[in-house]
């Protein structure tokens, strides 16, 4: 097996600048870092990653904790956070921790066995044992889509979409197209991201003068058949509503399945709007009018955030949050015109 030796070697300088251009420690010019990248492939060596992160006490991979296996939106930020911190010289690790605390805890603490440099967290619906845990731990964590409780606001960078000016937006919208009886469907509300929007919801039909009826209100889990019970439920009513908004897309999924399963035509007979925009969501029939997240922009976001604190003097900086507007997207399931 080919040694830093070999490297230094083939290509004429010293074991210590092929360590410097090799790990980043120190500059080396573009003409020598050349011929140390030419040199590692024509001995093949490989760098031993483990080994100089046990030496450092930290690698230069970063754990990414995430539902996106369950949260279909989330699977394009992961993807994006991937990409840039590929591009600013780091490894992503994935772990799927399922919305599932127990797997959320376990996955971080195998990561910090590892040694990551830094973790970036989208939390699960009962994230504060682990985040408690990760407060303890000297490491840069960044926060991504769902806040934490609030006695652990100040303990986090976060990254993530103003969800509540999107739902006032899209209720607006409907209370514009003369509904006056508006549901909504929502997935779990220990979310901080359905409470938001949900809370959105309330502030504008009371904005609009309209009551506020417990009834309109359903919670169900995450999945697409809970949605299309639920939607069968409200259009049941003795009074239903008009026009439903769906929490997120993977609900509004649902909700739709709900809907034609019931004899109903969306928007002819009960409008919809929803909330994410995850890019199949454009081709549905009707295209389905929503509150689109900037999920690109977030994971850059996410990213810059973790990057920074890994910098010299990163660590001692306040907790920053980076809150993005989502974008009205008018289309056909509201009753507009396509």
């Amino acid at each position: 097996m080919a040694t830093i030796r070999d490297v230094a070697r083939a290509a004429g300088v010293s074991v210590a600048t092929v360590s410097h251009a090799l790990n980043g420690t120190r500059y080396v010019s573009p003409q020598t870092m050349e011929r140390v990248r030419s040199a590692v492939d024509a001995v093949g060596y490989v760098n031993d990653a483990l080994a100089r992160s046990l030496r450092r006490g930290q690698s230069d991979a970063i754990g990414l904790v995430t539902s996106a296996l369950r949260n279909p939106m989330f699977y394009g930020a992961q993807r994006r956070i991937d990409a840039s911190l590929h591009e600013r010289g780091f490894t992503t690790l994935l772990v799927d921790h399922d919305d599932q605390h127990e797997r959320e805890l376990q996955g971080l603490r195998r990561l910090i066995s590892w040694r990551v440099g830094g973790i970036i967290l989208q939390p699960s619906l009962d994230p504060e044992g682990a985040l408690r845990w990760l407060s303890e731990r000297d490491l840069p964590v960044v926060l991504v889509d769902r806040k934490p409780p609030a006695e652990l606001q100040d303990r986090y960078d976060f990254a993530g979409t103003e969800n509540t000016e999107g739902a006032v937006a899209l209720v607006d919208h409907l209370v514009e197209h003369g509904h006056r009886r508006i549901a909504m469907i929502c997935s779990e509300l220990s979310s901080s991201t359905m409470a938001e929007r949900l809370a959105g919801y309330r502030a504008a039909l009371r904005h609009a003068g309209l009551p506020l009826d417990p009834d309109m209100v359903r919670e169900v889990p995450a999945h697409t058949d809970a949605a299309a019970g639920a939607a069968r439920e409200l259009m049941s009513a003795v009074q239903p509503p008009s026009a439903i908004f769906a929490g997120n897309d993977l609900t509004c999924l649902g909700t739709l399945q709900g809907l034609r399963a019931s004899g109903l035509s969306v928007p002819h007979d009960v409008a919809l709007v929803t909330f994410d925009d995850i890019p199949w969501v454009a081709g549905f029939e009707p295209s389905l009018t929503c509150a689109r997240q900037q999920v690109d922009e977030i994971a850059e976001a996410a990213a810059e955030l973790l990057v920074t604190r890994l910098e010299p003097g990163g660590r001692d900086q306040p907790v920053r949050r980076r809150v993005l507007s989502t974008e009205f997207v008018r289309r056909e399931s509201c009753g507009c015109p396509g």
